[in-house]
């Protein structure tokens, strides 16, 4: 017997996050019930805008009514979301998917040793 799972994303509004999204999402419900994305953004309206554009900018068709989008800041307490989403997240979430990384081709590699470390 599957449990449903929460699977939490990051990075879904780059390629390779947004053909993530689409395949947790095409996932039966009694496998995969939510995929919640934590997203760059101002406001959670905004989080699952740029979440969807991605998915649609590359014509994947996906259950949006499985995404949940949260504005979210890497660098803050609590990757910058509300204690009580961040509770809930933490006890609800079972898998973390992290696809997450700064897109900067001039760069060296030592540059990226924040997206490394996670901070």
């Amino acid at each position: 017997m599957y449990k449903l799972t929460w699977q939490l994303l990051t990075g879904s509004t780059g390629s390779l996050g947004a053909f993530l999204l689409a395949r947790l999402v095409q996932s039966p419900r009694n496998i995969i019930d939510k995929v919640i994305c934590l997203v760059r953004a101002k406001d959670d309206d905004s989080a699952r805008e740029r979440a969807l554009r991605s998915v649609n900018d590359r014509n994947l068709q996906v259950d949006s009514a499985k995404i949940v989008a949260h504005a979210a800041n890497f660098g803050e307490e609590r990757l910058g979301l509300d204690p009580k989403t961040y509770e809930r997240i933490c006890s609800e979430v079972d898998v973390v998917i992290h696809a997450a990384w700064p897109v900067h081709f001039a760069s060296s590699l030592v540059s990226f040793e924040d997206s490394i470390r996670g901070a």
